[in-house]
Formats: structure tokens, C-alpha cells, sequence
């Protein structure tokens, strides 16, 4: 009874975290990385200021690393039609080079059947589309496809981050979550983000 457990929440921020709601059994204290993940706790999870404390990350570090052009896969795709269908929409809105894209699949899922055919028709869909200019000047995105954590940190080292999603609701980072998120629409399921200020969620 004398024991204090302390929580430490090492992974990056998930858009809608009710795994981490305050509950009988919860942690004395909880450790976070960031004042959005403080506020989202507090105001969203349940849990008292006073349980929370922020440190720096002990898992992510600083990088150098120059941005690349990367398609990543999830776990599981829930809806393999509707995420093809989405990126057949993302080439038509939005104008990127696709044929310089690396497509990674999850590595628990390099035996998928749904993955490795949706990383297929991913190909096919980039080998049709349209040729650029040499002249022009294109930026580096990374796409998520599904949920994924990594998108915060692809944004918090200053990445240019799309996500073709399958359920918004479950999916989407929101600001009323995660207020120094800004969220943009291209279409429907399909989104950008932007930071209002870095170093906030991670």
C-alpha cells in the first residue's frame, strides 16, 4: 500500500487515446512529453494537473535527417477499396511527384495479402499518373495510410504530413484534442496537418 506507481506514456500521441483514460488502477503519477499531451490528459483523460508531469522524451531524438517522399502502410487496413479510392483522389487534388515516392510497409505486416495488394495497385496507381515538368519545384510529403502515432513525429521533425484515412472519427488528430495540431480537409478521409507551434505534443 505504501508502493507510488508512475505511468510514463513513451509512445507518441494517438489521435483519440481512450486507452489512457484516468480509472481505478490508474498510475499515482503520469509522466508525458509535451503540453498538448498534458492538456489532453487533464481536460480530455480524466486526470488531475497535479498527477501530471512533463519531461522530455526519453525515446525520440533530434535528427538532421533531410525529409523524404514516403507512403506508409499500417498495421491493418480496414477498408482496402476506400483507401485506393482515396489515393486515386490524392493524385487528382493534390500536386505531387509521386514517382518519387518510397512505399514502407508496417513490419508486421510484410506477409499481409491486403497490404502487399494495396502496395501493388499504390504502384500501379503512381506508374498512370500524370508526368511533372522538370522546372517544377515540389516539396517532400509523407502520407500515412490508417491510424498511426508516427504521424506526430513526422510533423515534429518539420515533415509535410497527408493522411488517407479510414474512419475520421477514430483517425483524425482534432485540435480540440490537440490544440497546437492545425487539421485541413482536402477531401473526404483525406487530410493535412500543420503545426502551430513545435516541441508542444512530443
Amino acid at each position: 500500500k505504501k508502493l507510488k506507481i508512475i505511468g510514463y506514456a513513451h509512445a507518441p500521441p494517438l489521435p483519440l487515446p481512450t486507452n489512457l483514460i484516468f480509472k481505478s488502477g490508474s498510475p499515482d503519477q503520469i509522466i508525458v512529453n509535451g503540453k498538448d499531451q498534458k492538456y489532453c490528459f487533464n481536460k480530455i483523460l480524466g486526470w488531475k494537473k497535479s498527477k501530471i508531469k512533463v519531461f522530455p522524451s526519453f525515446r525520440f531524438f533530434k535528427s538532421n535527417r533531410k525529409p523524404e517522399n514516403i507512403i506508409f502502410l499500417p498495421l491493418n487496413i480496414r477498408n482496402i477499396q476506400e483507401v485506393l479510392s482515396n489515393f486515386e483522389k490524392l493524385i487528382k487534388k493534390k500536386k505531387i511527384n509521386y514517382k518519387n515516392f518510397i512505399i514502407k510497409n508496417h513490419p508486421a505486416a510484410m506477409f499481409s495479402r491486403k497490404n502487399n495488394y494495396v502496395i501493388k495497385k499504390i504502384k500501379l496507381s503512381i506508374q498512370n499518373s500524370e508526368p511533372f515538368k522538370k522546372n517544377f519545384k515540389e516539396k517532400k510529403y509523407q502520407i500515412f495510410i490508417g491510424t498511426s502515432g508516427a504521424i506526430i513525429e513526422s510533423l515534429e521533425r518539420g515533415n509535410n504530413v497527408i493522411q488517407i484515412c479510414d474512419d475520421p472519427l477514430y483517425d483524425i488528430y482534432s485540435s480540440k484534442i490537440w490544440p497546437s495540431i492545425k487539421t485541413t480537409k482536402i477531401d473526404k478521409n483525406i487530410y493535412t496537418y500543420d503545426l502551430k507551434k513545435k516541441e508542444n505534443l512530443i
